[in-house]
């Protein structure tokens, strides 16, 4: 062979192999983002003549130099090289890539088409679009990288009201994770994301008692409580949405039948135990960390009001004060009927809960253990706690130096 005829056949399969090396990274790149690329040689056999001598058969293979193969032969050839890398590819991301399958157990099709967002803790975001699939409607992100995410979702309550939740997922591989609208079903951590988007008082309601896993909580208040920090400084309106009050009573997990809950103070934080009124607020903080961790972390402080003494001794000044853990005021449970027994000062600065304006309003509700249960108010005449005996009377003889222990707290 010539000199020259050497150089050209070099020349060629250098460019040969050009295209063969670019032909693959343009499928890998294909393959990486768009994920459906299938490399194969389709050509039927049926082919004749000059036409079969360039295309060869469907499973020709390069058996020598890859410039002269046939075009099939090089798709089979291009075929296996991009399996092998794409398998490599995959092993060498497997342990950094997770995927996330959502789900609300429903199979009403106002769920379809429904968008689902998933935020890393960069910021990026992807959508997706809640199928029917399983018997349920369903959302598949199938290639995320580990770690944790923040989920926002629709959720479509009783009677058509559609509420858009949030909630956190830490995405460690293959995982499917049901979504909840259902307050008895969440956990505590979410119920506060709910009231920090403003959506729980679409579907919580006065008397709704909800569990941490260790213990029980009952609804006595929405929105009715001001966030403060903790001194008793109120906070701005813009950082915060729905307040959340609740008071463990022991009460059974479940939703409120418009009747006041069955309360039991031996599944309570603190027991059976009574308190001395000259303890009540040493006790307070124990009685906190009594709590899960969980629960903890969702309380935020609130401001509350109580009638203090002046320097003569006079009920006229008000002690404003930021808490996480209180107990509740004469007028905070008896509304109106407070105005005789805690002070003026006191008695305007505050408000009734609306459990106990609507749902527990008779003597035997508001009996919770004991014939006897302390209040932050203090008697304007004794100057000693006040609390509720016997479900209606508000102390005016001073009898009792303890008492049951029902502190009260809010979620927001």
């Amino acid at each position: 062979m010539r000199k020259a005829d050497h150089t050209e056949k070099k020349k060629q399969n250098r460019k040969s192999r050009k295209i063969y090396v670019t032909a693959i990274a343009v499928m890998l790149a294909i393959a990486a983002f768009v994920g459906t690329y299938q490399a194969t040689a389709n050509v039927a056999d049926n082919l004749a003549g000059s036409d079969i001598s360039i295309l060869g058969k469907l499973n020709d293979v390069v058996s020598g130099d890859f410039g002269t193969a046939t075009t099939n032969a090089k798709l089979n050839r291009m075929k296996t090289d991009v399996d092998s890398v794409r398998s490599s590819v995959s092993r060498m991301i497997q342990p950094y890539v997770g995927s996330l399958t959502l789900w609300v157990d429903s199979n009403s099709g106002s769920y379809a088409g429904q968008t689902v967002t998933v935020t890393n803790a960069k910021g990026k975001s992807q959508e997706g679009r809640f199928v029917a699939r399983n018997g349920h409607y369903e959302v598949g992100f199938p290639s995320l990288i580990k770690g944790s995410y923040s989920v926002r979702y629709p959720f479509l309550m009783s009677g058509g009201t559609k509420v858009s939740l949030t909630c956190s997922v830490n995405v460690t591989g293959t995982i499917k994770q049901q979504l909840f609208g259902d307050l008895f079903q969440m956990s505590m951590a979410e119920i506060q994301q709910a009231c920090k988007d403003g959506e729980i008082h679409q579907f919580a309601h006065i008397g709704d008692t909800i569990s941490d896993g260790t213990y029980t909580y009952t609804v006595i208040g929405i929105n009715q409580d001001k966030p403060s920090d903790a001194s008793g400084n109120l906070l701005n309106s813009s950082k915060y949405k729905d307040v959340l009050t609740v008071m463990p009573l022991g009460a059974p997990t479940g939703a409120a039948n418009g009747s006041s809950v069955a309360f039991n103070m031996s599944a309570t934080p603190w027991g059976t135990t009574d308190v001395e009124q000259d303890d009540l607020t040493s006790t307070l903080t124990p009685y906190f960390e009594k709590l899960p961790k969980a629960t903890q972390n969702v309380i935020g402080y609130v401001q509350k009001c109580t009638g203090a003494y002046d320097e003569h001794f006079s009920l006229t000044v008000l002690s404003t004060t930021g808490n996480r853990c209180f107990l509740l005021s004469s007028r905070e449970v008896f509304g109106s009927q407070g105005s005789s027994c805690c002070s003026s000062t006191e008695y305007n600065a505050t408000f009734q809960y609306r459990y106990f304006s609507d749902l527990a309003i008779t003597a035997e509700s508001r009996n919770l253990y004991h014939n006897c249960w302390l209040l932050r108010s203090i008697h304007p005449s004794r100057g000693q706690h006040m609390y509720v005996y016997d479900g209606t009377t508000i102390d005016m003889g001073g009898w009792f130096r303890s008492g049951s222990f029902f502190p009260a707290f809010c979620i927001y």
